[in-house]
């Protein structure tokens, strides 16, 4: 979730599994009302820990790092959910940018594949047609191995 410092609304997304998979973007005012924001489609969803806040926009950064829902919801045991998610550089990197108000994606650009955690900070320029956003990024997502119990 991110916190609208101007507004007080917290915003946050969600991922919906299933045949069409979802990215669901809510907005809550600080008195508690909910609003819809928008909801954007996927074929394979993607790690997303973090997005992108400014005061028009939602940046959601959607590496190749994807998991098939078809696998995942299949009956009987399954691997861990992180291991459920496979490293696909040739998908690039989809930076999926929403308008707050509309609910309309503005910008869908794809880029160099790379995985990252946190975005750190994210701003508009030339009145708000430039979305900036800060994200810490490494070539691949191999570094999640590196945070499994046995080897912290």
């Amino acid at each position: 979730f991110k916190r609208d410092p101007a507004t007080g609304a917290l915003l946050t997304v969600d991922t919906e599994f299933g045949r069409t998979s979802r990215y669901h973007v809510t907005a809550w005012t600080p008195d508690g009302d909910r609003r819809h924001v928008a909801t954007v489609a996927t074929e394979k969803p993607a790690y997303m820990h973090s997005f992108a806040l400014t005061p028009r926009y939602v940046v959601l950064t959607e590496f190749p790092l994807r998991l098939d829902p078809r696998r995942f919801l299949k009956p009987g045991r399954q691997p861990a959910f992180i291991e459920q998610f496979e490293w696909e550089p040739g998908r690039g990197t989809r930076i999926v940018v929403i308008d707050r108000t509309t609910g309309a994606v503005v910008a869908d650009p794809v880029t160099e594949p790379v995985f990252g955690f946190h975005h750190v900070n994210a701003f508009e320029r030339d009145g708000g047609t430039e979305v900036v956003f800060d994200l810490e990024t490494v070539p691949d997502a191999t570094t999640i191995d590196s945070l499994y119990l046995e080897n912290v």
